[in-house]
């Protein structure tokens, strides 16, 4: 009969084990992915404050960031993405390559649209360019000291969230209510850790006043008047 008890006993320790281990991992990849989120939006704020505050293109190392306002380039770059661009240098350029630069028509605009044809007269290069999601050409023939950069990289919808990360609400949104959950999170943690241990020192303190009273009633026992 016991050996059955014991039999029955095991299994359900190690089912329980198994839930809280269970548990525990899913709560850790849970912490994970909450820090990796906050992380990343205060990344996007950060670019979208640093853009805001200096009103010039952010810049890290080589490259430089851009967003997308409009859909000229769909499908191969949507509105609302971003683009990491960095500037040619001296490397050729060539057909199909997408280049952010300054329209020469109005340099006060920047584009981004794709080589279409290199045109050599003389000395001078030019670039005939075209938005993908154009049916003509652009007008006016692009200087090669118009470039801004060769488009590398492109990250759809962030765009919109720089853009949204320039208003308070984006900035309480995106940044100040993720880290008070991050913050309320650990407080819980911290929490259940101390009632965790505050239950095993009671527990213990229990196990060796139930022994102090089974050592007293034995000694009590064995004394013969």
């Amino acid at each position: 009969m016991d050996e059955v008890k014991l039999q029955r006993r095991v299994p359900g320790k190690f089912n329980a084990f198994k839930k809280t281990r269970t548990a525990k991992i899913l709560k850790a990849l849970l912490n994970f992915l909450l820090i990796v989120t906050f992380l990343f939006f205060a990344f996007i704020v950060f670019l979208a404050l640093m853009s805001k505050s200096t009103g010039e293109v952010v810049k890290i190392g080589p490259y430089q960031v851009y967003s997308v306002i409009g859909g000229s380039m769909e499908p191969a770059i949507h509105k609302g993405s971003i683009i990491i661009v960095s500037h040619p240098g001296d490397k050729p350029l060539k057909v199909n390559d997408i280049v952010t630069f300054l329209n020469p028509g109005d340099k006060k605009t920047v584009v981004t649209h794709r080589i279409v044809n290199i045109n050599n007269k003389g000395e001078e290069i030019t670039y005939t360019t075209r938005g993908d999601a154009n049916e003509r050409d652009d007008i006016d023939p692009l200087p090669r000291n118009h470039i801004l950069g060769k488009v590398h990289l492109t990250l759809p919808l962030i765009g919109n969230i720089m853009i949204f990360a320039k208003t308070k609400t984006g900035l309480i949104v995106m940044v100040i209510i993720p880290g008070i959950l991050l913050i309320l999170s650990e407080m819980l943690n911290l929490r259940k850790l101390y009632k965790q241990q505050k239950k095993q020192k009671e527990e213990l303190l229990m196990e060796k006043l139930k022994q102090t009273l089974i050592n007293t009633s034995s000694e009590g026992g064995n004394n013969v008047t």
